[in-house]
């Protein structure tokens, strides 16, 4: 699958929290996938406004990898739950995608 456009509601939501799951996750993912995250990191807008992100497939099996181990630590159930929703919301895009 090529790069395709996935939906964000909140942006902002997202961004931050991808920020915390890289630094939870960062010893699990393999460097490949840390670096493809830290690509869509920047490419996230920093607004609350849905937006519309391009990602392809390395950034989107690099999520899902993130996310299962993110789903796995302490930091997920302390997490507030509008960046946990905006988490789920975007690993429910990309499996439906795949």
């Amino acid at each position: 699958m090529d790069a395709a456009q996935v939906s964000v509601r909140n942006p902002f939501a997202f961004r931050e929290c991808l920020e915390v799951a890289l630094e939870v996750t960062w010893p699990d993912v393999a460097q490949e996938q840390a670096d493809a995250l830290r690509t869509l990191l920047r490419a996230i807008p920093c607004k609350v406004a849905a937006a519309q992100l391009p990602m392809g497939p390395c950034e989107r099996q690099a999520l899902l990898a993130c996310g299962a181990h993110f789903r796995r630590s302490r930091t997920w159930y302390w997490l507030r739950s509008d960046l946990s929703e905006a988490w789920t919301d975007m690993e429910h895009q990309l499996q439906r995608n795949l």
